[in-house]
């Protein structure tokens, strides 16, 4: 008996469901403002230690003349929570606070030294979550 309850904790704590202490797969942001004839890498690279990491189901980009400006990348609410998302982007950029329009429910990250803006939303999108990565503009460029 004991033997079986150790088993099934051993396997609730190695197979979650939904983690916030998953790690994920980061986005490459350095994407952003590149031209689309440049070799691209979309995910950072990761070490073999980092293997584990909770990869992104899709990644799409967005072009503004020939130039990313913004991507959106999907996490599975099945292996990662909102709020594991939220912890895992407050942990990469640990000097960024919430953009005034944060709610509970909607985060923003205005990330001035790197040009860009993080949105995320718990609302799912057919079992995922998205991220969205928007690459500042200059004032006199309108989409």
């Amino acid at each position: 008996m004991i033997r079986s309850i150790i088993f099934f904790l051993s396997a609730i704590v190695l197979f979650p469901v939904t983690s916030n202490l998953a790690e994920i797969h980061y986005f490459n942001t350095s994407v952003l403002g590149k031209s689309i004839t440049e070799n691209i890498c979309l995910l950072e690279n990761s070490s073999e230690a980092e293997q584990e990491k909770i990869e992104p189901k899709i990644i799409q980009l967005d072009t503004d003349e020939g130039i990313y400006v913004a991507s959106s990348v999907y996490y599975s609410s099945q292996k990662i929570s909102f709020e594991g998302l939220v912890t895992q982007i407050n942990k990469k950029y640990p000097d960024q606070k919430y953009y005034k329009v944060s709610t509970d429910d909607y985060k923003v990250w205005r990330l001035e030294k790197e040009k860009f803006v993080i949105s995320l939303s718990s609302e799912q999108e057919d079992g995922y979550f998205r991220l969205i990565y928007i690459k500042f503009m200059s004032m006199d460029k309108t989409l």
